[in-house]
């Protein structure tokens, strides 16, 4: 999982308004954005109020960022004064303080593999803060691990506390370990492997972050299915239950979760292939509106965001419609990830493929998407956008934080109260 994706289904610069000349740009990538804003203006896509700007960029090599090589997952602190990435060929934990007035970052420092007395942080994909704000989980694909991290509050740093390796005792299922997910309430972390098609759920000590094992489901096993190359966890908002977006099944899974204990029940599995779905082949991404009532699944090879009502009570989806790449001027080439604003209001998909962000308002009934805004990279005042994978909100909503694993990079977007003054907005497509 670095550069390509698999083809089966610190005295370091405050981010500033700055605008760098980037690696590797050529002919090739300009021709394919001047044919991505053709495609819009044929669509009949007009902008309407606007959702977001774009406010800058920090790209790993400039300005003494480090950490970014690779860039994958990003998470912030629940107090959101930090921000954490996930870097593929740094093999490294990305540190960044967040000024909260403006949403700007600094790079504090990068935490590598075999530094510090840190290790297992080869092949970095997936990161996530507990809701405490006092530990980072951190998944090693390549090492086949999960590393976990003390974090201080007042500076954000880390120090490292202890690995879950696979192999050992409870952990036989972490080969491509992959999405931590700490439950909001804290008490456990379910993780993903790919490669071992697997889910293991863990408890939590909330005092030290240490991990002790408490079930794995692994598909085909026992009545399980919908884990083929498991990739993200997704935990309703009531944390009734859990759900998994399985991209080599084409299949979301749903679990029932005890919500004393954590422990998980496997409930079925939403399938591509059954009649009455559509848009889940290479699912890569589940998220569940802020209600619980819609849950959006994002498809890297199918180039589509698709949307599914939840029953509350039982938690099952029920598939509604699909929304695809070209439809309304959306760039869904390669969509990787999917957001969902905290009130609900917009639906962001980052798009590896077509190096875009897409910004969907929805209807808070029908949970239907439409197009408010794309941002293409070189294009539309935003760069640095090249391979989007990655999104975030900060946890007042102002800002969003979107990872680029091509041009190894964050950009920052902001509603017009958050971006500083001095931000321009009017760039153009640079020149080859």
């Amino acid at each position: 999982r670095g550069g390509t994706r698999p083809s089966k289904p610190h005295d370091m610069a405050h981010w500033r308004a700055r605008f760098h000349p980037r690696r590797g740009f050529s002919a090739q990538s300009n021709i394919r954005k001047v044919i991505l804003l053709i495609l819009l203006f044929l669509s009949g896509f007009h902008e309407p109020s606007r959702a977001l700007d774009y406010a800058g960029a920090l790209s790993d090599g400039y300005d003494g960022v480090d950490g970014l090589d690779g860039a994958n997952r990003i998470a912030v602190s629940p107090d959101g004064k930090h921000v954490y990435t996930a870097a593929f060929r740094d093999h490294a934990v990305g540190l960044f303080a967040r000024d909260v007035s403006t949403g700007g970052l600094t790079f504090i420092r990068a935490v590598k593999d075999g530094e510090g007395g840190a290790n297992e942080l080869a092949g970095g994909y997936g990161i996530a803060v507990s809701p405490d704000g006092k530990h980072v989980y951190y998944a090693g694909y390549s090492d086949d691990a999960l590393s976990i991290f003390a974090r201080n509050a007042s500076t954000g740093d880390l120090t490292f506390v202890d690995a879950v390796k696979n192999g050992e005792p409870g952990a036989e299922k972490l080969n491509g370990a992959i999405w931590p997910e700490v439950s909001a309430d804290g008490k456990n972390v379910y993780l993903t492997s790919e490669d071992d098609n697997a889910l293991t759920v863990f408890s939590r000590d909330p005092s030290t972050g240490e991990l002790s094992f408490m079930q794995v489901f692994e598909d085909g096993v026992e009545g399980v299915d919908g884990l083929g190359s498991a990739v993200q966890v997704s935990v309703s908002p009531d944390g009734s239950n859990v759900y998994v977006a399985g991209w080599g099944d084409a299949a979301i899974s749903t679990f029932g979760r005890n919500t004393e204990s954590g422990l998980l029940t496997y409930l079925g599995a939403v399938e591509n292939e059954e009649p009455d779905v559509d848009g889940l082949n290479g699912v890569h991404s589940v998220t569940l509106s802020p209600d619980g009532k819609h849950m959006y699944a994002v498809t890297y090879l199918e180039h589509a965001v698709s949307l599914f009502s939840r029953d509350g009570s039982s938690g099952a989806l029920t598939y509604i419609e699909t929304l695809h790449h070209g439809e309304n001027g959306a760039c869904l080439q390669g969509a990787y990830s999917v957001v969902v604003g905290h009130d609900g209001q917009y639906v962001y998909v980052p798009a590896y493929g077509s190096g875009a962000l897409n910004v969907f308002s929805r209807d808070a009934l029908s949970g239907s998407l439409s197009v408010a805004q794309v941002f293409v990279d070189g294009s539309n005042g935003a760069d640095s956008l090249a391979g989007a994978r990655f999104g975030v909100l900060s946890p007042d909503g102002t800002n969003l934080y979107v990872t680029a694993h091509t041009d190894n990079a964050i950009s920052v977007f902001g509603d017009d109260a958050a971006l500083p003054p001095q931000a321009p907005l009017n760039l153009q497509i640079l020149p080859p």
